[in-house]
């Protein structure tokens, strides 16, 4: 099976490193000075991050079994803008149900009819979009991704809810996490529609 891709969940490079654990090599430690590893090249506790992006310096990883992803039982999502289409997506595997939603230009109902529907979420289901959660990084996420430069456009929102009540809101406006196109993907499986 091929190696997964590392793309950094802040600026999306694909210029990231695993972090090795222990006093870095000789050799490393002049990768790390030309750029080409992660700084330091090492970690010692085991809390620590466990990748690096040689790019931003964003470190994210945990080691297994401190995943929130398996935690999640609810989520919501919007992606779009009033100059364009526009999406919204819930699902509770709590009740098994959830809602989409499509709009049009200006948030209106697309041709004048709401594309609206309900969907049911099976156990099935909910387990495929926490493996996509997490192939996607999800977790790691950073609170808010912004480009200045930009007015309009597209803007977005994500709230998963965790069994233990408290809500973990991400949101954007015209940048996206490292593995955006993969969420939209899933969520679009999900909800048997367009998600994007």
């Amino acid at each position: 099976m091929p190696k997964r891709e590392l793309v950094c969940p802040r600026c999306g490079s694909t210029r990231a490193d695993k972090i090795i654990s222990g006093t870095p090599t000789f050799e490393l430690r002049e990768a790390g000075q030309r750029g080409e590893a992660f700084p330091g090249g090492s970690i010692v506790s085991d809390e620590a991050p466990v990748y690096g992006c040689l790019a931003c310096h964003y470190q994210w990883g945990r080691h297994k079994g401190q995943s929130l992803i398996p935690l999640i039982t609810a989520i919501k999502g919007f992606v779009g803008g009033f100059l364009g289409s526009s999406y919204s997506f819930e699902a509770d595997i709590t009740t098994g149900q959830g809602r989409y939603e499509a709009l049009g230009y200006g948030y209106r109902p697309v041709s004048g009819e709401s594309k609206t529907k309900e969907i049911m979420v099976t156990r099935e289901q909910w387990d495929r979009l926490l493996r996509a959660l997490e192939k996607c990084d999800f977790e790691y996420w950073v609170d808010c991704y912004e480009d200045p430069d930009v007015l309009d456009g597209t803007h977005w929102e994500v709230e998963v809810t965790l069994n233990t009540g408290e809500t973990i809101v991400k949101h954007g406006s015209n940048k996206f996490p490292g593995r955006w196109q993969q969420f939209c993907k899933a969520v679009s499986t999900l909800v048997g529609d367009t998600f994007r």
